[in-house]
């Protein structure tokens, strides 16, 4: 049986999905203290903010949700002010594609962190039982490191 490092452990969707609506909706309070003509920076907050969840969670269904759900409030009330959705065509077309650049950011810098993180966490853990051999050849003395002479365990 193989055992699971505590990166790879997941969060239920539900619960992922809980925590991105409340950091969507942290942020566009955040990005609401912005000046309106500053829409640029008000997007720029929510953006980072779920990228920042995505690169946490990994989880692409809660990153969807939260997607939509980011895109519905930076629409509804960074843009409209007012909790009124409507279309503005290219712009909001400009604004779902930054969301989703963040996503997908998000997802890619998170599962690389990972994936260093778990490459790293095996080369420790390989690396431990070679310097545990009976012969010692894999383990040096503080002492015998100043000599040059290795030191045998046994």
């Amino acid at each position: 049986m193989r055992r699971r490092l505590d990166s790879e452990r997941t969060t239920p969707t539900g619960i992922a999905t809980g925590t991105g609506a409340v950091v969507v909706v942290v942020s566009a309070c955040i990005a609401a203290a912005a000046p309106v003509s500053a829409e640029a920076v008000r997007l720029g907050l929510a953006a980072c903010s779920l990228a920042a969840f995505t690169a946490l969670t990994l989880d692409p269904v809660a990153v969807a949700c939260t997607g939509v759900l980011s895109f519905l409030v930076v629409d509804g009330f960074l843009v409209n002010r007012l909790g009124q959705l409507s279309w503005h065509g290219a712009a909001d077309l400009a604004r779902i594609s930054a969301l989703a650049a963040a996503a997908l950011t998000g997802l890619a810098a998170g599962r690389s962190f990972r994936a260093v993180r778990r490459w790293w966490v095996w080369r420790q853990r390989s690396a431990w039982p070679a310097a545990q051999r009976p012969d010692g050849a894999g383990f040096r003395d503080e002492r015998s490191s100043r000599i040059g002479m290795e030191v045998s365990c046994g």
